[in-house]
């Protein structure tokens, strides 16, 4: 399979979409971390993280462009609709986290960092940060939770593209901030935030929040920094976040994955996306260490 022209086919259709991100005069844009892993990466308590710590969280806004589309009902994003709606007061920084997959095609290839450019986002305005998960724990996530929704084929689809926004925020020369969830057991939970708002250029206001989160308004409601837009029906599985909203603390959680077979575990090893792995786990542990 040519992953890489498979994912710019799709990028450039994806890219069609980018006129249903409205942006006001770009000298009042916000900059934007852009949050980019594969579905079931540990990424969305980085919501809790970030808006805990008073900076704007988004769940997915452009991968919901996406679906809607995809199902006839197009809409538009606009973050000062977003500053307006949910009266939030420090405009200065944006965190809006993505994922690749699982479902189809449009969505394992996705480039939502291209969509932003294309819709005329300031490159030095962004900061992209890629985050990824060991693959074979990823993929064992994947298959309990989608099960015959999603396949093998389609994980490991967005490992590549992963490296491949990689390459492509290089060659728009955007700086990329590496994550991996493992670190999450090999430093302080404190420690590794520290290092990574630091990356980020995040001015740590007051002691980084990582934990007590249940004394905090609910996910998604106003006080708690997180939008969370409405997504279209069929897309949702009922209490997948349920763990990550109830969460009292961001920390390290291990996962056996008893529910693969040995040729599922083979093929993930045959293939290239270890080596994908084992490079973002070296720049990362290089970057936040």
């Amino acid at each position: 399979m040519n992953f890489v022209k498979i994912f710019k086919n799709i990028m450039l259709q994806n890219n069609s979409l980018a006129d249903m991100i409205i942006l006001s005069e770009k000298d009042q844009l916000p900059n934007i971390i852009l949050g980019v892993s594969p579905c079931r990466s540990g990424s969305t308590i980085l919501l809790r993280v970030f808006g805990a710590n008073q900076v704007l969280s988004i769940f997915q806004p452009f991968k919901n462009l996406l679906r809607w589309n995809q199902i006839g009902k197009p809409k538009q994003f606009s973050l000062k609709n977003v500053f307006a709606k949910n009266k939030i007061t420090n405009k200065d920084i944006v965190f809006i986290k993505e994922t690749l997959g699982p479902y189809h095609n449009y969505e394992c290839f996705f480039n939502p960092l291209a969509m932003l450019l294309e819709a005329g986002y300031p490159a030095d305005k962004i900061t992209v940060l890629l985050n990824l998960r060991d693959p074979i724990t990823t993929w064992s996530s994947w298959k309990e939770i989608w099960g015959t929704k999603t396949s093998l084929a389609r994980m490991l689809s967005t490992f590549q593209a992963m490296s491949q926004i990689n390459e492509y925020a290089i060659s728009h020369n955007i700086k990329c901030v590496f994550y991996t969830y493992e670190l999450l057991n090999k430093l302080p939970t404190k420690q590794l935030m520290s290092k990574l708002f630091n990356q980020l250029k995040i001015t740590q206001k007051t002691d980084i929040i990582i934990d007590n989160f249940d004394q905090l308004p609910e996910f998604g409601t106003p006080g708690s920094n997180i939008i969370w837009p409405k997504e279209p029906n069929g897309v949702a599985v009922d209490n997948v976040h349920l763990p990550v909203k109830e969460s009292k603390q961001y920390h390290f959680k291990s996962r056996l994955p008893i529910n693969l077979s040995s040729s599922e575990v083979a093929q993930i090893n045959s293939s290239n996306i270890q080596q994908i792995y084992q490079k973002f786990w070296k720049i990362s542990q290089e970057m936040l260490t």
